[in-house]
């Protein structure tokens, strides 16, 4: 598989004029894209910062994502209390093309709402007919199948697409909720960049 070039969309990969804020010309989806150094050797690389690491579901095995002071790392976690790396790749500061930030659906999310609270909280509306006690439980299993549906079409999950010399990573970096725009502004600005809005 070949490796998209670094002023390209991070889902088609269609070629894209440059960076800054923009939408795909041809599947139209939103993204901040970023250049780097081995891309420009104009900009300098500033690694100092606290080490900031961000989790998200994977298939099977918690992923994570850390920025450090060599670069930007992601993997797996171990499967038993998921704080141990298992396995890591990474892109050294000085050897990052391009940073393309966008947002895509949280599949995970969806998938769980429509398979666990969504389903209870129709069986509790229906059992509410006989029983009214059943409507507040009902009423709290719709919320939560709610709030999972917003979080994973809504809000949806945050990427970063890692374009290196050597090679591309993709961090998906919405977890936890607070440190996202602090990931975002850090990762683009040890990069060399100046962090813009996210999309």
């Amino acid at each position: 598989m070949n490796a998209p070039a670094p002023l390209s969309c991070p889902r088609c990969s269609a070629p894209v004029e440059g960076p800054g804020l923009q939408s795909c010309p041809r599947c139209q989806r939103r993204f901040a894209l970023y250049v780097g150094a081995a891309l420009d050797p104009s900009l300098s690389v500033s690694p100092i910062g606290p080490k900031l690491q961000v989790k998200s579901p994977g298939l099977f095995l918690m992923r994570y994502g850390v920025l450090d002071e060599r670069g930007i790392a992601e993997g797996n976690l171990d499967p038993i209390i998921g704080r141990l790396p298992i396995d890591t790749q990474g892109v050294a500061w000085h050897d990052i093309a391009s940073i393309a930030v966008h947002r895509a659906p949280a599949w995970a999310d969806l998938i769980v709402a429509m398979l666990i609270p969504l389903p209870i909280a129709l069986g509790l509306g229906v059992l509410a007919i006989e029983a009214p006690f059943a409507a507040v439980f009902a009423a709290i299993f719709a919320a939560f199948a709610g709030l999972l549906i917003w979080r994973g079409h809504g809000v949806q999950a945050c990427r970063a697409r890692i374009i290196g010399r050597y090679r591309t990573i993709d961090v998906r970096f919405d977890r936890p909720f607070w440190r996202r725009q602090q990931f975002h502004d850090e990762l683009v600005r040890r990069a060399g960049g100046s962090p813009g809005p996210m999309p």
